[in-house]
């Protein structure tokens, strides 16, 4: 795993642990996000509801204005209900991808959130862990932000996000609905070398444990998230 450019400077909203614990096998052990303002320079959200809706500033929100980010990885859609509460993401419902052949399937464009990563492309086998179909699948309707990964359904026209940067105030939102959390889970410490483009590992993909080595591009992107933390809008 390529760790450069990340710090323990953040914290974590996850009830499940998943999050703690993946991070402490890459090295960093990240405090435990539960209510009020949060501390460090991200906070990065799995399995957490969000609070404070309605009019008036929330404290995760008055903390990212001020110029931190706040990266969602679970929970996208509602998530992206709060955000839309706040009058901060322009949200428009959800579709959850078709299961059959050609149920839909997933594109991103070239962007630092890739580094070491394929990019520019549709999800073939380099992204396996998220692309096949016993993964959590959904894109978001999103009408504002940065849109980094696409996604399309069935044979329908429309494009939905999987992946958006929205700017907020001198910070940033990063939401996605791609299924890092099942490329995380229960994730030990690798002992050897992995080839990061998943290619030795894609036929294992309907494999859904964390040790099928085709997740560790799932888990290298969420190291990359929380690099974008420390890049300027």
């Amino acid at each position: 795993m390529n760790t450069k450019g990340i710090t323990a400077n953040g914290s974590i909203a996850d009830t499940t642990g998943v999050l703690s614990n993946f991070m402490k096998t890459v090295g960093f052990d990240i405090p435990e996000y539960k209510e009020g303002t949060p501390s460090g320079d991200y906070l990065l959200v799995g399995a957490f509801e969000p609070t404070q809706w309605g009019s008036g500033m929330s404290d995760i929100m008055e903390w990212v204005y001020k110029g931190h980010t706040l990266i969602i990885v679970d929970n996208a859609e509602r998530w992206a209900e709060f955000l839309a509460d706040k009058e901060v993401l322009d949200y428009r419902g959800s579709k959850k991808l078709g299961t059959a052949w050609y149920g839909g399937n997933f594109f991103n464009r070239e962007h630092p959130i890739f580094d070491g990563l394929p990019v520019n492309c549709v999800f073939n086998w380099e992204y396996q862990c998220f692309a096949t179909y016993n993964r959590h699948r959904v894109g978001l309707r999103c009408f504002n932000g940065e849109t980094l990964v696409a996604c399309v359904s069935d044979h329908k026209k429309e494009v939905y996000s999987a992946l958006s940067v929205i700017p907020a105030g001198r910070g940033k939102i990063i939401i996605t609905t791609l299924d890092i959390p099942a490329c995380i889970k229960d994730v030990k410490a690798y002992t050897v070398p992995v080839d990061l483009d998943g290619m030795n590992e894609s036929m294992n993909t309907f494999n859904t444990k964390s040790e099928n080595r085709a997740n560790v591009v799932g888990q290298q992107l969420l190291l990359n998230l929380i690099k974008e933390s420390n890049r300027s809008l």
